[in-house]
């Protein structure tokens, strides 16, 4: 019989390939939302992948900012989600002096030149998402991996892929639902 895995939680903090992002990076990075609209409460970097760019957050959802409560986490907080954890993750990667892939596209190594020119000119060109089961937004894991880094006309494309699961569970466990999203960010 095989062992259980544990939660998502002890894996992060068991872990060597997992490192905490500053949580005052975190805050300085997610300012510009509306208090009640930050929904990652913790975002790691997982650091053992050297040609894609991987993050992993705790995120919480206490209520639905923009009308009636809807009873389970929905389409409009996932993206909000995602948004904060690529925010988050790339700054993480801009001020961090390991050697990577993406820093052929990516050159910057100064914070506030990417709050300048990216956290108000970046968009999500595309995003699709699957949900298999309805998701409590209370305690929720997200992982989110930048598989491909081009850059094109003035902008660095990144694509990505995510999945959100349920904070009881482990990282084996099947995701709630998944997602693929390309970013695009201005050169730096």
């Amino acid at each position: 019989m095989f062992a259980p895995q544990k939660p998502i939680e002890a894996q992060l903090a068991q872990s060597d390939c997992f490192r905490p992002i500053p949580a005052h990076l975190k805050d300085d990075i997610l300012e510009p939302y509306k208090q009640e609209c930050v929904y990652i409460k913790a975002a790691y970097r997982d650091t053992s992948f050297e040609k894609e760019l991987v993050a992993v957050a705790e995120v919480c959802v206490p209520q639905t900012f923009y009308g009636s409560q809807t009873g389970h986490f929905n389409a409009v907080e996932s993206l909000l989600c995602l948004n904060q954890l690529a925010f988050v993750s790339i700054a993480d990667f801009v001020v961090s002096d390991e050697a990577h892939e993406f820093h052929k596209a990516i050159k910057t190594t100064c914070i506030q030149s990417f709050k300048d020119n990216v956290l108000t000119r970046t968009f999500i060109t595309s995003v699709g998402m699957q949900f298999k089961r309805t998701l409590d937004g209370q305690k929720v894991f997200m992982r989110l991996a930048f598989t491909k880094c081009r850059a094109h006309a003035g902008m660095v494309f990144l694509v990505s892929e995510f999945a959100f699961i349920d904070g009881s569970r482990s990282f084996d466990s099947r995701p709630a639902f998944v997602g693929q999203a390309t970013f695009a960010i201005p050169t730096m």
